[in-house]
């Protein structure tokens, strides 16, 4: 048995094996994993809000917890998963300044929308929520998040109004070599192991 042929179909790709009569036999769907260098195809709603917290600011911008509660949160105002809603945590004020029991810190999202998720009907369902709405449903994801342990007291301030952002474009040329690359390697194992079984 010969290695003859492969191409990429259907998100996997086929291996094309060919006998010494010339019979072909096919082994479908090798998983490249490909995904993991697929382009962004994604629509992105970012924005920011301020908030105002009772606590440690240090403690509290570090904490996991607490950016689990703001990706909770909002996720459910908009009506996505959590894993598709990125927050970054950061204090206002100079490191010298944060231990202390009140501060002020800027809260920047992102969401990736998932297929079939209208863009604008997110942004609008964030600008819908008034800040003492969106402090109630943090305050309740903060504590949810920590298992009801949280002492954080979080006042939202502002609330940026949410921008739309086109899909990130990934040039075709710096994918394709790590893509060939990893096919290459991963289909010539495969054929060897195909070869052995026939």
């Amino acid at each position: 048995k010969t290695f003859e042929d492969w191409s990429f179909a259907g998100g996997g790709w086929d291996l094309a094996l060919r006998n010494k009569e010339g019979q072909e036999q096919l082994l479908q769907g090798v998983d490249l994993g490909m995904a993991a260098v697929a382009p962004a195809s994604a629509k992105r709603v970012v924005g920011s809000m301020k908030v105002e917290v009772q606590g440690d600011v240090a403690a509290f911008v570090a904490d996991p917890l607490v950016k689990r509660g703001f990706q909770q949160a909002i996720a459910e105002t908009v009506g996505v998963p959590a894993s598709v809603v990125k927050v970054t945590l950061r204090a206002t004020r100079r490191l010298s300044e944060w231990r202390r029991l009140a501060g002020a810190v800027t809260v920047d999202y992102e969401i990736a929308l998932p297929a079939g998720k209208d863009a604008a009907t997110v942004a609008s369902a964030i600008s819908a929520k008034s800040t003492t709405e969106m402090a109630v449903a943090v305050n309740a994801a903060v504590k949810a998040a920590s298992g009801g342990a949280s002492e954080y007291s979080i006042t939202v301030t502002e609330s940026s109004a949410p921008q739309i952002k086109d899909p990130e474009v990934v040039e075709k040329g710096s994918t394709d070599g790590a893509c060939a690359a990893k096919a290459s390697a991963l289909l010539a194992v495969a054929a060897v192991g195909a070869m052995r079984a026939m």
